[in-house]
């Protein structure tokens, strides 16, 4: 599980770096604080789900995005003195936590209950992310203020951790590096954390902050692959690998058991190709849409010249890295112009209206909808509490018959699967991107498994 964290002072002034950052780090949750939007700004992440908190004057403000893939909903916050925050509890590949963006700005009277509600009002486990503007011995500045004495007591009161290593995270000479911005967590997420800087400030005077969260119980045995395994295989060692891997494990929990046996699945089918595997890191589309070769090269030179200054530290160093940084921001800007020029000027009778939508949405980076409250089935039980609530007496004429009368309540059978997979094209359906053809040629013991496995969670109610 991957978190993007970053103070990013101006996210509409640093959108295109930033993208390029999503991109490139692949994360499935990013906390922005000193956003410097307003509500009549909206602002588009083509996977993300978006919530935020804007400030009325156009300075501050919080986001977290969380990629469509994963569920969450939002967690409300009420007024508090100062500190601004949005929040979610969010489901990744099984893991659950809560997770907040936060910004604390350098004039607010902080206290030890405006800390604690951040805490009290989520469900642990807590990744707590933002700009804090404390300065504590704990994180790497040379003294600890008033701030810091109360982020230990909070610490220690609810158990979290602060994950910084003492690496500064935020540059502007002639100011000396400073720790302002904080990732704190439960204790029984530290151990599965490693934190890592960016050495990259992406236009921001603040270090974009990497947190790698561990999910190795969810994670069992998963490859990534973006080569079509069944286009050059030997389908009888596939068989023979597969059926030897089966009878290495005998019981596993059922959920631990489907882990195992698509990890299986892939790695069978690895070892069965007739020619090598030409890679396997998959091809993503560019950040936007005017992003080519050029903005790539800039951005990379514009980031080595960073990283030569933190190197050596001199003023020459710093304007050499400011000068590169104007220059890939008004080359993207240009090639962002010249991109609608192409599309304008190539437009036709056969240009559809869905082209136009989608591509003005994006040029204009918004969306219709300015923010998610949430994706997960919560909505549907309080949906129906509406539309049934407890008072009303529910009359019921419907027949009932008992379950096992009931054909559409069996378990399923292996001609039904069997029929069902030569029914399908070679397609992956799931995000474990196994194709169709790897599970119909499945030796047999495997299928049942795998068939005895779909009943179980259909009977359990597992999805």
């Amino acid at each position: 599980i991957e978190v993007l964290q970053w103070n990013c002072r101006s996210l509409i002034k640093n959108m295109d770096a930033f993208k390029f950052l999503v991109h490139r780090t692949r994360c499935d949750i990013f906390a922005l604080s000193e956003t410097w939007l307003t509500s009549d700004k909206n602002i588009s992440f083509h996977d993300f789900n978006i919530i935020r908190r804007d400030r009325g004057d156009g300075y501050g403000g919080v986001i977290l995005g969380i990629n469509k893939l994963h569920s969450f909903y939002r967690i409300d916050f009420p007024p508090m003195n100062g500190t601004e925050i949005v929040a979610c509890h969010v489901t990744i590949q099984g893991k659950s936590f809560s997770v907040a963006s936060v910004y604390i700005p350098p004039s607010t009277r902080l206290s030890r209950r405006d800390l604690a509600e951040i805490c009290c009002a989520m469900p642990a486990p807590w990744l707590i992310l933002g700009d804090f503007n404390a300065h504590g011995t704990a994180w790497g500045s040379p003294k600890d203020d008033n701030r810091a004495t109360l982020i230990y007591d909070l610490c220690d009161y609810f158990n979290l951790t602060i994950l910084n290593s003492g690496e500064a995270t935020r540059i502007k000479p002639p100011d000396p590096p400073s720790m302002l911005d904080l990732s704190i967590c439960s204790n029984s997420l530290s151990l599965d954390c490693t934190w890592n800087v960016i050495q990259d400030p992406h236009g921001s005077d603040h270090l974009p902050i990497k947190i790698s969260v561990t999910n190795d119980s969810c994670q069992a045995r998963q490859i990534d692959v973006a080569y079509d395994l069944t286009k050059h295989i030997d389908w009888g060692k596939y068989a023979e690998l597969v059926s030897e891997g089966e009878q290495s494990v005998d019981v596993l929990p059922p959920q631990e058991e489907y882990q195992f046996l698509s990890g299986l699945i892939v790695e069978s089918a690895l070892k069965a190709q007739r020619r090598p595997v030409p890679g396997t890191s998959i091809r993503r589309r560019p950040p936007t849409l005017w992003w080519d070769e050029e903005c790539t090269g800039a951005y990379r030179e514009r980031s080595a010249a960073f990283k030569k200054y933190r190197k050596r530290g001199t003023r020459e160093n710093y304007e050499r890295y400011s000068s590169l940084d104007e220059i890939f921001k008004n080359l993207v800007k240009a090639k962002k112009r010249g991109y609608w020029r192409n599309f304008v000027n190539g437009l036709s009778r056969e240009t559809s209206m869905r082209t136009l939508w989608t591509v003005g949405r994006r040029m204009r980076n918004a969306v219709s909808v300015n923010e998610d409250r949430e994706s997960s089935p919560r909505w549907i039980f309080e949906f129906a509490k509406k539309v049934c609530p407890d008072s009303v007496q529910v009359q019921s004429n419907i027949r009932r018959y008992p379950p096992e009368r009931n054909a559409m309540d069996s378990p399923f059978s292996m001609l039904e699967f069997s029929l069902a997979l030569l029914s399908c094209n070679n397609s992956a359906p799931g995000m474990d991107r196994i194709k169709f053809n790897l599970l119909k040629s499945l030796p047999d013991v495997a299928k049942r498994r795998l068939l005895n496995l779909f009943n179980l969670f259909l009977e359990s109610n597992t999805v």
